[in-house]
């Protein structure tokens, strides 16, 4: 079964570069932590692609499954002009990333949903819904 989407209700994502790639971004206040796809990962060249630690432990997701990550690496992104650092979980989710809690808490983050924007230190970034992508 498909899931039903709303075009006022569906996820909100964010462009972001993280070293040489571009990435759409879920904006999930509901995930605790953020989270980088693994083929997103991997895409990244060799010579910028940040190492692995161990560590995650396991992931529960919304579903209730559980996700057991690769690990973690720290990343230097860029959302519009932005430069932030953060520490991302390596784990196959299925959006390319998701900036969980812990990203919009500790970069002082708003989110404008009525018109669809992501909020960085007084700085109003556009988004898109999934719908419009």
């Amino acid at each position: 079964m498909n899931a039903v989407k709303h075009s006022q209700q569906d996820g909100l994502y964010v462009k972001v570069t993280i070293y040489d790639i571009g990435v759409n971004a879920l904006i999930d206040t509901g995930s605790s932590i953020t989270v980088f796809n693994p083929q997103k990962y991997y895409a990244i060249s060799d010579s910028l692609r940040p190492p692995l630690q161990s560590g995650g432990g396991q992931l529960r997701m919304a579903d209730g499954g559980l996700v057991t990550p690769l690990g973690i690496a720290e990343f230097h992104i860029e959302i519009n002009g932005k430069s932030l650092t953060h520490q991302f979980i390596i784990a196959d989710v299925e959006a390319p990333q998701v900036l969980g809690y812990d990203f919009l808490y500790r970069h002082n983050c708003q989110i404008n949903m009525r018109e669809g924007q992501l909020v960085i230190d007084g700085k109003c970034l556009p988004c898109e819904r999934e719908s419009q992508m």
